[in-house]
């Protein structure tokens, strides 16, 4: 595939999760390192940066696809005066190919680090789908844990129940509820698991209803464990504050007189009723988690067009 067919791709795809967009995105720099047109670092470096923004900007609200650009850009920042194009251009390639290979292992290392809080027997709570909590699920079944499961089927686009049959299809006890009620089950939760959408250093994203579910951990007194992988962790300053809507059809077709339709698909969650942030690497506190994100260092060059362009629109 032609590197212009694919950016098109990426570009006008906006039913594929992050994951899957952040991988599409690191091959697309794979093949625009080796075909792109440029005599000179600087103006290899240029090209760069335009092609980072224009996928960013398509994308605004997939953390990963910043971070990536983000990390090709701050390498190329710093090799450039000591390398060629022919050098620049394999730095890229690599920082692709590592990019893509380390998002397919996170998934199966967040299963295994996950499994760890995961007491036989117990009983979890989650919001929508999430392919990490989906992840820990599945290798809890396969170690013989005999965990039972509510799921919120996460109205209105009901992703929960994309959860649900693929947890119960693997043997997993799974009780699949109307958002409404989860006041009523989460008595009997051992904890709640939710997946996230972006991780700054005061949130974490996800679906709608999450937050109300994270309250009612507060009040059971059960934890909350959050699973994510890093390549999601932003710092807040550059994440998109705008927040992302559904059709009003969704909710209900017909209009009402003096009826205002909202459908908001996601909201922040303080990142401190988080017990737990469950990543590829490690368990994290929430202080940890912010001195993490506290320590990631953005491009400069993409800085100055992430404030030009992007930031008037949050």
């Amino acid at each position: 595939m032609s590197y212009k067919k694919l950016f098109k791709e990426i570009e006008k795809d906006y039913l594929s999760g992050a994951s899957v967009l952040s991988r599409k995105t690191a091959r697309a720099f794979e093949i625009y390192a080796q075909v792109v047109d440029a005599k000179t670092q600087s103006e290899y470096l240029r090209k760069v940066l335009k092609l980072s923004k224009d996928l960013i900007s398509h994308h605004l609200f997939i953390t990963p696809i910043f971070n990536l650009c983000n990390l090709i850009l701050c390498s190329l920042e710093r090799k450039k005066s000591d390398l060629t194009v022919a050098s620049l251009r394999k730095l890229t390639e690599n920082l692709a190919k590592d990019f893509y290979k380390n998002s397919f292992c996170a998934e199966e290392k967040i299963g295994e680090i996950g499994l760890t809080l995961i007491k036989k027997d117990s009983k979890v709570i989650t919001n929508s789908f999430s392919s990490s909590v989906f992840s820990i699920l599945k290798r809890g079944k396969e170690k013989k844990r005999k965990n039972k499961v509510i799921v919120l089927e996460s109205r209105p686009l009901c992703e929960g129940r994309n959860l649900a049959e693929k947890l119960g299809n693997l043997g997993i006890d799974v009780t699949l509820i109307v958002d409404s009620a989860m006041g009523i089950f989460a008595k009997d939760a051992d904890f709640v698991l939710v997946g996230a959408d972006c991780v700054t250093e005061k949130f974490f994203v996800n679906k709608t209803g999450t937050y109300p579910l994270a309250l009612l951990a507060k009040d059971r007194k059960i934890p909350l464990y959050v699973a994510s992988e890093k390549s999601k962790f932003i710092p807040e300053k550059y994440r998109m504050k705008s927040i992302h809507k559904g059709e009003v059809f969704e909710v209900y077709e017909k209009k009402l007189k003096n009826v205002k339709v909202e459908n908001p698909y996601f909201e922040e969650i303080p990142l401190s009723f988080c017990e737990r942030m469950i990543t590829e690497d490690a368990l994290l506190t929430p202080r940890e988690v912010y001195q993490l994100i506290k320590r990631i260092k953005i491009s400069r060059n993409l800085h100055k067009e992430f404030a030009r362009l992007f930031l008037s629109k949050t």
